[in-house]
């Protein structure tokens, strides 16, 4: 991604560096983290992104780290992203510095746009005083110059509007993940009656709410797609807004869904629960959809859940359905993305990129996530998602990499052999099914015995 948008002379900015994972507090909280942790977990994803893509940009998190400001943290910003990953962009600001030449001594070169007026105002002044060094703002500006140069000898040819919208739809199947498809209730057959229920049917969660949520008034819905595409269907709201509790609009859920063939009920945490300003404190659907789902199910045999949104709740009704289909935040091609989905027009090949367990009780930092605007506490070290489910025995519902498909594949003649570059391990990958469909290959490696303690 980064690679692409830089081919094409947009910068790229890596956002909130680093361990900026709580928003609650977020501009005053001090992510108290072990080396180890900081290292392979939270710094991991920026160092790949850096040393593979060189993005132009890497903007610091508001929050501390062990103490220290993100924004006046010499080790991470200097020490570590310039030295040790040889990092040649430019270092912008967040959007409150306390000392702004302490930050531009500490490795910071830019200030963000809309505190810049009031940064350039206090180094000025430290400059004139003699508190800061003439050797850091020049530094600074010849990395901001570095920044601004792209190597771009032919920009591609846009893509027009109808390929724009096909390749939002292509993005938007890609990340679904089948989690459930009893008796291969999906694909649903085209033809039949349907009852679609839930308002995330109409109104779908397609990003998350927060300052940079776009404005979608044009973004299609379900029932738009249905009707394009000349679909049996009726549409029931299930629960009212903001998924509150009403009894009509159950009842009449519950009837619609008695009188069709199959029931397909659109849940999610909604902008209450999920969006960029809060820290979600429960997996919990709201009452109004657990209870649609199991009141549904009972009248219905062929209940199939559309789960939307940035996570995936709690599923305890899960036995009770026949088939689950998750699709993360998928943008403006999610209507569309979602009818070629149900209707065996496309695959899910997507994957969960985390585990999932039956009980909140089982994360290691259910006790303190987000209960404390000042400090945040990363007790669990290294054992983070499948980590620690994995050491501790614990039974993940959706472990990490799950994911059904509507064709089967199978695996043969694995071979691992020394290469140049380490080990290199090859297999065939044949479709057996009866249908198209795509596969992500996953290779699980174990780490060798030693006296450190580590994941399995």
């Amino acid at each position: 991604g980064i690679s692409g948008v830089q081919s094409e002379g947009v910068a790229a900015v890596l956002d909130h560096f680093a361990g900026s994972n709580q928003a609650t507090g977020k501009f005053t909280c001090d992510s108290m983290i072990d080396k180890r942790a900081l290292h392979e977990i939270y710094l991991k994803p920026f160092e790949t992104a850096i040393k593979q893509s060189n993005p132009k940009a890497v903007r610091c998190g508001f929050n501390k780290i062990n103490g220290l400001a993100s924004c006046e943290n010499h080790v991470l910003l200097t020490d570590i992203l310039k030295r040790q990953w040889n990092f040649e962009g430019a270092v912008l600001t967040d959007l409150r510095v306390a000392d702004a030449a302490e930050a531009m001594a500490c490795g910071v070169d830019m200030a963000f746009p809309r505190v810049g007026w009031r940064i350039k105002r206090k180094l000025k002044k430290a400059l004139k005083d003699e508190e800061l060094p003439l050797h850091y703002p020049k530094a600074a500006a010849e990395r901001i110059q570095n920044a601004s140069e792209f190597n771009v000898s032919d920009f591609s040819a846009p893509l027009s509007e109808e390929e724009c919208r096909e390749f939002a739809v292509r993005a938007a199947e890609a990340p679904a993940v089948l989690l459930k498809n009893h008796r291969g209730t999906l694909p649903l057959p085209l033809g039949c009656s349907i009852a679609l229920i839930g308002r995330q049917a109409q109104n779908l969660r397609i990003q998350r709410r927060g300052i940079n949520a776009l404005e979608m008034e044009s973004t299609r819905n379900m029932l738009s797609v249905f009707d394009d595409n000349q679909i049996r269907y009726k549409y029931c709201e299930g629960y009212g807004e903001q998924s509150a509790q009403d009894g009509e609009l159950l009842a009449e859920a519950v009837k619609c869904a008695s009188e069709s063939e199959f029931a397909v009920i659109f849940v999610g945490f909604d902008d209450v629960y999920d969006n960029a300003a809060s820290d979600r404190f429960t997996n919990q659907l709201p009452k109004s959809q657990t209870k649609l789902i199991s009141a549904v199910a009972k009248v219905n045999p062929n209940t199939v859940i559309v789960v939307g949104g940035s996570a995936l709740p709690k599923m305890n009704w899960i036995g009770r359905v026949k088939a689950v289909l998750y699709l993360p935040l998928g943008g403006e091609g999610t209507a569309n993305a979602l009818y070629n989905l149900l209707f065996g027009f496309a695959d899910p090949c997507g994957r969960l990129p985390v585990s999932y367990s039956l009980n909140e009780s089982d994360m290691p930092c259910g006790d303190t996530f987000g209960q404390d605007a000042e400090l945040s506490q990363y007790r669990e070290s290294i054992y983070v998602g499948y980590r620690y489910f994995n050491k501790a025995g614990i039974y993940a519902a959706l472990p990490f990499g799950y994911g059904l498909s509507y064709t089967e594949f199978e695996y043969s003649r694995m071979r691992v052999n020394s290469c140049a570059e380490g080990w290199e391990v090859t297999v065939d990958v044949k479709n057996v099914g009866k249908r198209d469909g795509s596969e992500i290959v996953q290779f699980y490696i174990e780490p060798p015995k030693g006296d450190k303690f580590r994941p399995v």
